[in-house]
């Protein structure tokens, strides 16, 4: 069973160059939609303190003016809680447009009573939300991956309007951060874009992960630094690392393709994207 949890619409300024929700904003619903699945059933143990991630699968594109619906539920791996999926649809028909998978610690999902009567979903019925290109722990400086040097990608401030009630920076505010440093991601791996538009070309993620950190400030400096982890035919890996006086505030893992903005279909990556490659394989801290 899933339960309703948001009912909403595309708006344009939501919408980014390629004509489709830009990835913030699905963070932004699935936050919502977060909130009102704790306060209808009564979750405080799920608070956005003891989550660990949020992995997120795009599945469709969502344009302007897009009709969706987010049903949530508890999922139950082995008869236990073991992480929440909250799975966007386009209405009518019900097509997904994409999910979202959210660990937490695990003392705040034992916490979660039968007699609460939440809506569940069994592990084995989830696969279209579960990590496809990325690991499903959270990311971390003993990670395998935490060996890349970065390039530096963005520097900002960030603003009140950017954290929640709570206190807490909002993952729209954090996805914003990864929108914004793309661009200058994808031109030290050799796309630029100038390159993108004269092909009619655009940048498209295709799943993310979200890993929590330490929770800044309003006002506070932020700093992001991008590594290329991996690069294949047309799908490559890059690892966002924000930071925030020294402290590790988020960690975003995606996977990224090229679009043909006319078919709306996925290229290969071009002969320039050797250079990510080249990135990834050599890019290490020594």
């Amino acid at each position: 069973m899933n339960e309703v949890t948001l009912r909403s619409t595309v708006n344009t300024w939501q919408c980014d160059e390629n004509a489709h929700m830009n990835v913030q904003f699905y963070f932004a619903k699935f936050d919502d939609a977060d909130r009102v699945f704790r306060d209808r059933f009564a979750l405080p143990s799920l608070s956005r303190a003891m989550r660990l991630t949020r992995h997120v699968r795009y599945h469709r594109e969502a344009a302007a003016a897009a009709m969706i619906e987010v049903r949530s539920a508890i999922v139950q791996r082995d008869g236990k809680p073991a992480a929440v999926r909250h799975q966007m649809t386009s209405e009518p028909g019900h097509a997904v447009i994409a999910t979202a998978l959210d660990t937490y610690q695990p003392d705040a999902l034992a916490q979660i009573s039968a007699r609460l009567q939440v809506p569940t979903v069994d592990w084995d019925d989830i696969s279209n939300a579960l990590p496809r290109g990325l690991d499903i722990a959270p990311s971390g400086e003993d990670s395998d991956t935490s060996t890349r040097s970065g390039i530096a990608t963005y520097h900002g401030v960030l603003h009140p309007r950017d954290f929640a009630a709570d206190g807490h920076l909002l993952d729209r505010a954090v996805i914003s951060c990864f929108t914004d440093a793309a661009p200058h991601a994808w031109a030290a791996g050799g796309i630029e874009p100038a390159w993108l538009q004269q092909n009619k070309f655009g940048r498209v993620a295709v799943e993310m992960k979200l890993t929590y950190g330490a929770v800044p400030k309003p006002g506070a400096i932020v700093s992001l630094e991008t590594a290329f982890l991996a690069v294949g035919n047309t799908t490559f890996t890059l690892r966002h690392t924000l930071t925030s006086s020294g402290r590790i505030v988020a960690y975003g893992e995606l996977v990224s393709l090229m679009m043909d903005l006319d078919l709306r279909k996925a290229v290969p990556l071009p002969e320039r994207a050797d250079q990510m490659r080249q990135l990834a394989a050599t890019r290490f801290s020594q």
